[in-house]
């Protein structure tokens, strides 16, 4: 199941790196980085990692710098999401006015720092469950209004998307099971109003319940 966090990347970061900058701009401007350096000088500014990680959200700082400088900022990938970067390794650069380095680059590390550490969590997971034939799989637990890109990072760690919200896959869960009357019982009644348009999946705490689902078509 992936929902809309099947997305393709292009999609989902415009609105993200928007969201970043009005919090720190609200519409107006960098008022330090105006007052102290004005319009004219020029330099380049450099993310480095501070500790070995798997990067991920190199689209949402690129587009962070792409709104803030209108066109006026060279950002450069230099380590592509989904790989490991090392201890003091640069992963990207930027250049341009410094006034609009300035106004976007917390922007830019914010989103960078924490899908990295989500990929990063993720590819720690997947390397350990992995020789067990084991898969490692994301929930709905994520931030309001970062869904989309927090499960991106999943997927750049290893991780794979379950579903993307209420309305594209069904889990009976602790809560449903209780009004239901039982694992059986919620399965039977599931399928019985969607037929067979989606999976149904049990969260189920006891072996008995398990067989119950599965006996009533989980699964």
């Amino acid at each position: 199941m992936h929902g809309e966090g099947g997305k393709s990347a292009p999609d989902i970061w415009g609105g993200v790196a928007g969201r970043a900058l009005s919090e720190d701009l609200a519409g107006g401007a960098d008022i330090t980085s105006e007052a102290l350096l004005g319009e004219g000088k020029g330099g380049r500014g450099l993310m480095v990692a501070r500790r070995g990680c798997v990067v991920a959200g190199q689209p949402g700082a690129a587009e962070v710098f792409r709104q803030v400088g209108e066109r006026r900022l060279a950002y450069r990938v230099l380590v592509e999401d989904g790989e490991r970067a090392q201890v003091g390794q640069t992963i990207a650069e930027v250049e341009g006015p410094l006034r609009l380095i300035l106004s976007g680059e917390r922007s830019a590390l914010n989103i960078l720092t924490h899908l990295s550490g989500i990929a990063t969590v993720t590819r720690s997971l997947v390397d350990t469950a992995s020789p067990f034939g084991v898969g490692i799989m994301d929930t709905r637990k994520t931030l309001p209004g970062l869904r989309s890109v927090e499960k991106y990072a999943v997927r750049m760690g290893g991780g794979v998307n379950h579903r993307f919200g209420l309305f594209d896959g069904v889990i009976i869960k602790d809560n449903h099971l209780a009004v239901a009357g039982g694992a059986g019982k919620a399965v039977s009644r599931v399928k019985s109003a969607l037929g067979d348009r989606f999976p149904v999946e049990v969260e189920a705490h006891m072996l008995d319940e398990v067989k119950e689902a599965v006996a009533a078509g989980a699964g």
